[in-house]
């Protein structure tokens, strides 16, 4: 995913390339901003040259971006945070951006499912194919979704905005807190994280699988529960105490020294 710092956009369009010698379409999914697990939110920068890719690619076969959207509303800047959504307005005809949207993670309501598909491509009679496709396909697949995460959704939008959003400033600011704190130790103990900038998870950069699963149940035997990913262990800001996250990231150098 990354090459250094940065969003590795040509293993992006390498691996599009590899997937064009046996399929006419590409779908696309990323998900940005606040990527579960690494933290990393895409640049403005990124994302127009990912859209000048799609376009080029798009030229030859149909390309529909999915942008899983489901950690967006906490990004450390919210006003910020919708911007690089005016780079879809230079997506060609033949290129299509569907948003995944998750009211889960947003009302902090966890298992009550609720979310949308949200259509954006240049001509209207594409966004209506697409929207009564998935109308009637997930009409047949889970018939509806559960009436109180509707009903919580449009009560906290139309009638209680103003105190959800004071509510959820404060986890964000809370989130921040912890995840400086983590970085600045990791920094300072030598613990290699890959490039965060904002929300739920930070992941531990690991040199190989065999080594992170090691290195996983070592964590577990002291009591440091993580989640393994390919070449990194996830560690969850959103759900640490400040108390607990200082001298969290120390512990977890020694034990990764002690690792064999």
């Amino acid at each position: 995913m990354f090459d250094g710092d940065s969003f590795n956009l040509q293993s992006v369009k390498d691996t599009v390339n590899e997937v064009l010698k046996n399929q006419q379409r590409i779908v696309m999914v990323i998900n940005d901003p606040c990527h579960n697990p690494t933290g990393y939110s895409l640049t403005i920068a990124e994302w127009k040259e990912l859209v000048a890719f799609i376009n080029e690619t798009a030229k030859k076969v149909p390309f529909i971006l999915i942008d899983d959207i489901a950690y967006i509303d906490y990004s450390n800047n919210l006003a910020e945070s919708r911007k690089y959504m005016e780079t879809w307005n230079e997506l060609s005809d033949n290129a299509m951006v569907v948003v995944a949207f998750s009211c889960s993670k947003t009302l902090t309501s966890y298992g009550l499912r609720c979310g949308a598909a949200v259509i954006f491509a240049q001509k209207a009679e594409d966004v209506r194919e697409v929207e009564i496709i998935m109308e009637k396909k997930a009409r047949a697949t889970w018939s509806n979704i559960p009436n109180a995460a509707m009903a919580n959704f449009v009560w906290l939008v139309n009638d209680d905005r103003e105190n959800f959003l004071k509510e959820k400033q404060k986890y964000i600011d809370l989130m921040k807190e912890r995840s400086d704190i983590f970085l600045k130790e990791a920094k300072e103990a030598g613990l290699e994280v890959y490039p965060y900038k904002e929300g739920f998870f930070v992941t531990l950069r690991m040199k190989d699988n065999a080594f992170r699963s090691r290195y996983h149940e070592a964590l577990m035997k002291e009591h440091i529960f993580t989640v393994e990913v390919n070449r990194g262990i996830r560690v969850a800001v959103c759900s640490l105490p400040v108390r607990k996250v200082y001298g969290l990231a120390a512990k977890m150098k020694k034990i990764q020294l002690e690792t064999k």
